[in-house]
């Protein structure tokens, strides 16, 4: 059985987690991070958004709680509202990744933006080689809809991104045997 999880609302105090994991290798292998210090992620987080209401965002944030502990974080991004879709983000601490954490994660994410949030369409954008993150929005049900090549720039070198998308109505359509919503 998939570990539980729950998506807590942003908070400047976890800045220092946040900044451990985009330091660790995978997510430096995989991911073009911007340089920024533990006080700028803090600044960043004071200023997120983790619920939906009238004022759009342009960035929601969450960070994922396992047996009490913060083990990673959550976002749609790159929200463009008079088209409906926006982009998911998501990172789990390297001690954490292959527990199934991140997948009941994104898929609490999921149910958050096509139930609460206006969107119509989410899309993830994923380095090629980071086989485990493209096989965990394909087992949510997203489709590969094209390669971005030379998309992204990993430290010295440009790489090629998989575009994935899903909409609301195949969400809705389809089993989630990873489905369990908390709000926190």
């Amino acid at each position: 059985m998939t570990p539980d999880v729950q998506l807590v609302a942003c908070d400047p105090k976890y800045a220092a987690l946040w900044q451990t994991w985009r330091h660790e290798p995978s997510s430096l292998r995989h991911n073009p991070l911007s340089q920024v210090d533990t006080p700028g992620l803090a600044i960043r987080l004071a200023a997120c958004v983790s619920e939906f209401g009238s004022t759009p965002a342009s960035e929601y944030r969450w960070f994922v709680q396992h047996a009490a502990q913060i083990v990673g974080t959550v976002s749609i991004n790159s929200c463009n509202y008079r088209m409906e879709h926006a982009e998911i983000g998501y990172q789990i601490g390297q001690r954490f990744a292959g527990q199934g954490l991140g997948t009941q994660a994104v898929a609490q994410l999921l149910e958050r933006g096509f139930r609460e949030g206006p969107f119509r369409r989410l899309q993830a954008m994923i380095h090629v080689e980071n086989v485990a993150s493209r096989r965990l929005v394909e087992r949510l049900g997203f489709r590969q809809e094209g390669r971005l090549r030379q998309h992204y720039r990993i430290g010295e070198k440009w790489v090629d991104e998989a575009l994935y998308a899903l909409l609301r109505d195949e969400w809705q359509d389809r089993p989630h045997p990873v489905r369990s919503v908390h709000h926190g």
